[in-house]
């Protein structure tokens, strides 16, 4: 049984056998007493430290949690003795260490050598290529790669890692970590601050170089705003007189004609027009009204701030407060409104119909659907319930798509239901709009002839009213729909479907585990 000891070096706490510990602290104890009569001995002896504990920190797994004599000596192999480092034949000794113990280079992000993130310079060292002509092939792969040489900069400077130590600079620079290494790292450095510094002193005092820098970046921040402010003011105030005028032109026109048809590929209904399918034409321009207070007051501030801007005069605190008071006013009442509309739609009701259906000696049922809409008449889309808008004489016409559902019965003949469904204010006030909705169908024999849209009545507002054919199908029947009751049919529960994007006619069976696609 060999006793542990827990130490720790450089944050990290390792156990490690007691004879490698004394091994290591004898180590340690050498280093400390050659390297602290130099300039940054301190910062030497702490980077081996650092060093010593990235190679412990590998040996460290779940089957292995104690450090032997055999990982410390591995330790004193890659690092190096200090005698290696002592007389005239040092050097010698260290090539003969490192070529060895050759290294290849790894990528970093160089901090030292940086404009941004360090990446470009870190491509440098380890492909060998002078940094200024890695700097300006990625600034030519900026300027012709449409943004997307950018995106590659930014990734890379999150996966890269930044050389923050000394064993990462040599690491970069493709050089063994070793005890002579560190060292003649970290004295370059510390002879470059020292030069540094003593530029500094030399140049009239660091005082004087830091106020004239400071200088310097306030003059260019002083250009920047000079030349950017002004365009900066006149986009805003552009954006803002561009985007009232959009939205003016959205919220009162109220030509029918114009806006009831396709634009920009868009299917657009006036807001007066839309808003008073659900409620009167009074509570409707009052809610446009406080729409456009709520959407108008933004603009109307962007348009101020340019003006302030390009002006160069102060904003007027009595303006700002009478704009936020009025705007705060627009926003309680679009939403009281909007509140009042809302208990309109409380209630839900329906009407039923049955339907018994005739079948011939197939057992076959025909479904065919009729236009209702003249040729001829332009449509819009309108997406709530499935509903579309076509206008006759300037007035905008509701029509609501019909929904088919198939589904199986244990009754010997088929049969069908028209379920009508409908809100409002009250259970009653659902029902009977449910039971104004007007749909055309009749039946002959085993063909069902069906309307391809609802209707409302004259001024019925929009209640979220539906229609729904409900076909119910004993086993071994079968249905046959045109092209647009096809469209018309909920195929949920019919993947074959998929198979047949574009079908004029189809016959579908039931049988008691679902329906089937048999043809088309």
């Amino acid at each position: 049984m060999k006793k542990t000891v827990s130490i720790n070096l450089n944050g990290l706490i390792f156990n490690i056998d007691e004879d490698a510990f004394q091994l290591l602290s004898v180590y340690i104890d050498e280093l400390k007493a050659y390297f602290s009569k130099q300039e940054a001995g301190n910062e030497i002896i702490s980077d081996i430290e650092s060093r010593i504990a990235e190679i412990f920190s590998g040996k460290i797994n779940p089957s292995k949690q104690v450090l032997n004599i055999a990982d410390v000596e591995e330790v004193i192999s890659t690092l190096g003795r200090v005698e290696e480092i002592i007389g005239d034949d040092s050097e010698e000794k260290s090539e003969s260490h490192r070529s060895e113990n050759k290294k290849r280079k790894k990528l970093f992000r160089d901090p030292e050598a940086r404009i941004l993130g360090g990446v470009c310079a870190g491509l440098a060292e380890f492909s060998g290529i002078n940094i200024l002509a890695v700097r300006i092939i990625f600034a030519i792969f900026f300027l012709f790669s449409a943004g997307f040489m950018t995106l590659v900069y930014l990734i890379l400077w999150l996966i890269v890692p930044k050389a923050t130590t000394v064993a990462d600079r040599l690491e970069m620079k493709g050089k063994d970590i070793n005890i002579s290494n560190i060292e003649n790292t970290i004295k370059e450095e510390y002879r470059d601050m020292k030069e540094h510094f003593k530029k500094m002193k030399n140049s009239k005092g660091v005082g004087e170089s830091v106020e004239r820098a400071g200088k310097t970046f306030a003059g260019a921040i002083n250009v920047f705003f000079g030349i950017f402010g002004k365009l900066i003011a006149a986009l805003f105030i552009a954006a803002g007189v561009f985007l009232i005028f959009i939205l003016a032109f959205g919220l009162f026109a109220s030509s029918s004609d114009f806006f009831s048809r396709e634009i920009a590929g868009f299917d657009m209904v006036p807001l007066p027009y839309m808003l008073q399918m659900f409620t009167s034409p009074t509570i409707s321009w009052m809610f446009i009204a406080s729409l456009a207070v709520v959407c108008f007051i933004p603009l109307i501030s962007l348009v101020y701030a340019g003006i302030t801007m390009m002006m160069k005069i102060k904003t007027s605190r009595f303006l700002n407060l009478s704009l936020l008071i009025l705007w705060i006013s627009g926003l309680a009442m679009m939403i009281a409104l909007s509140v009042s509309l809302s208990t309109h739609f409380i209630g839900s009701g329906e009407s039923v119909n049955k339907i018994s259906l005739d079948s011939d000696t197939s057992k076959r049922i025909y479904i065919h659907t009729i236009k209702t809409i003249p040729e001829g008449v332009s449509t819009f889309s309108y997406d709530v319930n499935n509903m579309k808008m076509y206008r006759v004489n300037n007035n905008l016409i509701p029509a609501g798509e019909i929904e088919i559902h198939l589904n199986y019965t244990t009754d010997s003949l088929p049969y069908a239901e028209i379920v009508k469904t409908s809100r409002g204010a009250t259970r009653t006030d659902a029902n009977q709009y449910a039971g104004n909705i007007s749909f055309g169908y009749s039946v002959n024999d085993s063909v069902f002839n069906i309307n391809d849209y609802y209707y409302l009545p004259e001024n019925a507002k929009l209640r979220g009213q539906e229609v729904e054919i409900l076909f119910y199908l004993p086993d071994g029947y079968s249905i046959v729909l045109d092209e647009c009751a096809l469209d018309r049919l909920d195929d949920s529960n019919l993947p074959e479907f998929d198979e047949f994007p574009a079908m004029k006619q189809a016959v579908i069976m039931m049988h008691r585990e679902g329906p089937e696609l048999i043809s088309r």
